[in-house]
């Protein structure tokens, strides 16, 4: 018990209200584990132990099922200037506290979810003992992908939303196996094929998908304005330089594959010119 103690997960506290500090004393040692949150801004959230601090910031959603309020939340995880998000180490699924589950997402996500007694699976209402068969879990999971897909418009007014995140987006379509990864794989595709501009181009802005090209070759957004993109291709943005196949080659080929963002190098420049371009 003093072991599991000692080593107890500081994010056991990230998705509970009514507990917000822990505080424990054994023959070895003793410790604090605290969660603050930021009474400006309650999105923001910290928890702290004797040497850890993790910062979080945290959106969350009302489900209305049968009758019953059931909060969702996701939590994307801050480095120490909380100034940019980036990856969990681990991502099981927490049912207020963590399950056996792995996410394999980047990023922390709660529901009230039904899990098997082992809480190694999630299960179906219909599947246990004197539960009342219901959509719940698939319903929890239509509203973790809203409010992922929502997330990302607040992301960007938080000046968070840049392509390190969309890096850390579930865009693996080999991780879709799992069902709540393909389930928020399929909102983010969704959310980016839209008319939002939620694109980082390489003006410092953002671009719809529908108006977006990838740089095959660097030289083209000084060589070619973006009156002239479109009249040859028919979109005006370039999306980042920092988009590459070398650098950035899993986000490449889901913007190319999976969101049908055409790229353009000056092979292929070349051949589009005609002579009423010229």
């Amino acid at each position: 018990l003093s072991d599991e103690i000692e080593k107890l997960n500081i994010n056991n506290l990230l998705f509970l209200s009514n507990i917000s500090k822990i505080k424990w004393k054994t023959l070895n040692g003793n410790g604090v584990i605290h969660k603050r949150i930021n009474n400006h801004d309650r999105r923001f959230v910290s928890i702290s132990s004797n040497d850890t601090v993790n910062n979080y910031l945290v959106f969350e959603d009302i489900v209305p099922i049968n009758g019953k309020n059931l909060k969702i939340k996701i939590a994307f995880l801050l480095d120490e200037n909380k100034s940019k998000i980036i990856a969990c180490e681990r991502s099981p699924l927490f049912v207020f506290f963590p399950t056996e589950i792995e996410t394999n997402l980047n990023f922390l996500v709660h529901a009230p979810f039904y899990t098997s007694p082992s809480r190694e699976n999630i299960e179906e209402g219909d599947n246990f003992v004197n539960i009342e068969p219901d959509d719940r879990n698939e319903e929890l999971k239509k509203g973790l992908a809203n409010l992922l897909s929502n997330s990302l418009l607040d992301l960007k007014k938080l000046k968070l939303l840049n392509v390190e995140l969309l890096e850390l987006l579930p865009i693996n379509s080999n991780l879709c196996r799992n069902s709540i990864y393909n389930v928020l794989f399929t909102a983010i595709k969704n959310e980016l094929c839209s008319n939002k501009k939620l694109l980082p181009n390489s003006r410092g802005g953002f671009s719809s998908s529908s108006d977006s090209m990838l740089l095959g070759s660097s030289e083209l957004v000084s060589l070619i304005t973006s009156k002239q993109a479109k009249q040859l291709f028919g979109r005006s943005t370039w999306l980042s330089r920092k988009i590459t196949k070398d650098k950035t080659n899993l986000l490449r080929d889901y913007l190319y594959y999976d969101i049908d963002i055409p790229e353009y190098d000056l092979n292929k420049f070349a051949k589009a010119i005609d002579h009423k371009f010229l």
